[in-house]
């Protein structure tokens, strides 16, 4: 578990099958994803019994106990020694500080415990108030991909952004 001042983060188990597939199928939520909905509880199932078993997944609370999002690395390589990041909440907890949070949580915990020197994530440039999150938190772009992923009828480009531990890079 890693906790927080605002949210608390657990790892994903399959009693959060109901709770993953309503924020996945959430409309807002799915067009950050390179996944269209929906998704369905039975697919999600079989997702939990193939997870790497490198690959961290935790379910974000608030200080009430409510399921607001989660949070994953994911692509874990140890002998390259990086993982990809990523992140969803629900349309009414954004805003709210919940995402910063827990991917402080995250990234601390990776950097300060795994054999992790760079979290890499890759984004619709779209999603305007994802990378300004993603920039806090102090990654940096490392490229653009042109017309990388056809979503919403029309062909859109994806930033891929990477964080290096502290004198990694």
């Amino acid at each position: 578990m890693l906790y927080g001042k605002k949210v608390d983060c657990f790892p994903v188990s399959s009693d959060d099958t109901v709770f993953i597939v309503h924020l996945r199928n959430n409309p807002v939520v799915a067009a950050g994803f390179f996944s269209d909905p929906p998704l369905y509880d039975f697919v999600q199932r079989q997702g939990f019994s193939s997870v790497e078993p490198e690959s961290l997944y935790f379910t974000i609370r608030d200080k009430s106990n409510r399921q607001v999002g989660w949070i994953s690395l994911t692509n874990v390589s140890y002998r390259h020694q990086k993982g990809e990041y990523g992140i969803a909440l629900l349309p009414e907890f954004q805003g709210k500080g919940y995402a910063k949070e827990a991917s402080e949580l995250l990234i601390e915990y990776v950097f300060n415990n795994l054999p992790i020197r760079k979290i890499f994530l890759k984004a619709f440039t779209s999603n305007v108030s994802a990378i300004k999150l993603y920039e806090k938190l102090g990654f940096i772009q490392e490229g653009l991909l042109r017309d990388e992923f056809y979503k919403a009828g029309r062909f859109q480009d994806v930033v891929v952004m990477a964080l290096f531990k502290t004198g990694t890079h």
